[in-house]
């Protein structure tokens, strides 16, 4: 939001107002800034939602964390010694919402990001590259088709939830490892959502970028690791294509499923952050090739919490030596993912694959996996029709 500065004199009173708003966790309080430079003789008071508030007499305002969800608007009036009227501040509004719907547990309500599409909320993360990550894997679900597949009939093509291939636009919620039914609404809430690379991408064109024209295949996007041009990387393997298969140097990936102002992580970032996180000042990490790549940027990216036996589906790992510390809020969780060949559910519990946008070839793209035997990150490439999560990074 765009700050004013307004000022104004009330007796000895100087107040420099800023335009100020909030979004909160109910359950979560919030202090609301100071903004007057008044002498000591001054005295205070609260308004909320156009009542006076008994004993609210401080320079400040906490809201409670009693709030039910709703939008709250707080003035701050003030009167020095010398004038007989209170004077008012600015207006603040405070929103606070209920926050049990979300993808996994919002624990901190200062650093969540509201997706304007469906008001889920997800916390972020300033992770060493310098960049703002999702801290909890996507879970958009609005308009998109639960566990949907397609195939062909009578020379159409028709979507199902048995048969064919995973449509595009469909999703799963992770359920126990080796199940062949997608989970439920609450797998989905504390793992985030699988998702195919071509509906993580979207390449039906319903959320890629506006320069986006069509989904046809071009050789031209082959390379080892789909880097934005210019960076480390010919122009000649990559182009210029900023278009859901992959990104320029200015804009990164493609926006795929990822909310407005965020987009799916090209190779690179996912390279620079994974070096970043193990310490490296150059860019050595996961670059290129398959294989698992660094020494402890896994262990530094799951999830602290651990269990002994079996899964609580509660979004802990497996318990093992190799177990993660979470140091900078990342917090990658177990999710799984599903097999299409097989078509079952694996892993859940021990292992956790991210969508990265960058495409190998015609039918497999690139992706970033976590295990609960590993302090390391692995760098592969699948077919397109394993369901895996996304992380989103902003622009």
């Amino acid at each position: 939001m765009k700050r004013i500065l307004l000022f104004a004199v009330i007796g000895s009173i100087t107040q420099t107002a800023f335009a100020q708003s909030a979004e909160v966790c109910a359950g979560t309080p919030y202090t609301i800034a100071s903004t007057v430079a008044a002498s000591s003789a001054s005295t205070y008071r609260w308004v909320e939602n156009g009542l006076v508030l008994a004993d609210a007499s401080a320079a400040t305002y906490t809201v409670p964390n009693n709030k039910a969800a709703g939008i709250y608007s707080y003035v701050r009036q003030a009167k020095s010694a010398d004038c007989s009227e209170w004077q008012s501040s600015n207006e603040f509004t405070v929103t606070v919402f209920a926050c049990t719907f979300t993808a996994g547990t919002v624990t901190s309500a200062t650093a969540t990001f509201v997706d304007p599409r469906d008001r889920k909320r997800y916390k972020t993360v300033v992770m060493p590259d310098g960049r703002t990550w999702f801290a909890q894997n996507l879970n958009y679900t609005k308009d998109l088709t639960y566990n949907a597949y397609s195939y062909e009939e009578n020379g159409k093509q028709v979507t199902s939830t048995a048969n064919g291939v995973p449509a595009i636009g469909s999703y799963w919620c992770p359920p126990v490892s080796r199940s062949v039914a997608s989970g439920s609404e609450a797998d989905c809430n504390t793992y985030g959502a699988l998702y195919t690379w071509e509906t993580a991408m979207m390449v039906d064109g319903k959320y890629a970028d506006e320069t986006k024209t069509n989904s046809t295949w071009d050789e031209s996007w082959v390379s080892p690791y789909y880097f934005p041009s210019g960076q480390a990387a010919t122009a000649g393997n990559n182009g210029n294509k900023n278009n859901a298969r992959g990104g320029t140097a200015i804009k990164g990936g493609g926006r795929g499923i990822c909310p407005l102002g965020w987009h799916v992580p090209t190779d690179r970032e996912w390279a620079e952050m994974l070096d970043a996180v193990e310490g490296n000042t150059t860019y050595t990490v996961s670059q290129t090739g398959i294989g698992w790549w660094g020494t402890d940027a896994g262990k530094k990216m799951k999830s602290a919490a651990t269990f002994t036996t079996t899964d609580p589906g509660d979004g802990s790992w497996l318990e093992d030596a190799n177990r993660g510390t979470d140091e900078f809020g990342f917090a990658a969780v177990p999710a799984g993912n599903r097999s299409p060949n097989a078509s079952s559910f694996v892993s859940r519990g021990a292992a956790v694959a991210h969508w990265s946008s960058a495409v190998g070839n015609s039918a497999n793209a690139w992706y970033r996996a976590l295990i609960n035997t590993n302090t390391s990150v692995q760098r592969y490439l699948l077919n397109r029709s394993h369901a895996f999560v996304v992380r989103c990074v902003k622009d």
